[in-house]
């Protein structure tokens, strides 16, 4: 599994890097670059995170928010690299602000960070969702509840 989170953070990097290049083509695969806001080893907000120590577990999810929809207040406990599919995202970050997301984004979520998602516009967000965290510790990979925004 360490591998596959090795190639996954690689490949995240990589898009990281691919923001100011041109598509690349390689025996006739085409790889265009990923929209990545706070590239780097940085979340959305600037923290600085790393992968956890052990055994690592990759759990990859589809999240998808309905027009209008908002989710509940809540933190990450590990990395989660969000890919917007469709739809517009709007995440409330409390003391820091708004961020919105379109279509063919992604970004590494706050960690430990009270925030809350909501779909804007008449197209459910969907998204794929990518969380960073260990076999040992399983229930640290799902969102936890907030009684209020950070």
């Amino acid at each position: 599994m360490r591998i596959y989170c090795l190639i996954l953070m690689s490949l995240i990097s990589s898009a990281c890097l691919a923001q100011q290049s041109a598509p690349t083509s390689y025996e006739g695969v085409s790889a265009a670059p990923i929209n990545f806001f706070a590239a780097g080893k940085t979340t959305i907000l600037g923290q600085d995170y790393q992968l956890p120590i052990g055994n690592q577990l990759l759990i990859t999810e589809t999240i998808v928010i309905e027009p209008g929809q908002t989710t509940d207040i809540h933190s990450h406990k590990v990395p989660l690299y969000a890919f917007i599919l469709s739809g517009e995202l709007e995440v409330d970050y409390g003391s820091k602000g708004k961020k919105s997301f379109k279509a063919g984004s992604g970004f590494i979520e706050a960690l430990n960070w009270c925030h809350a998602g909501e779909s804007v516009g008449n197209t459910p967000v969907n998204i794929i969702g990518m969380y960073i965290g260990t076999q040992a510790q399983p229930d640290l990979m799902k969102p936890v509840p907030c009684p209020k925004l950070n």
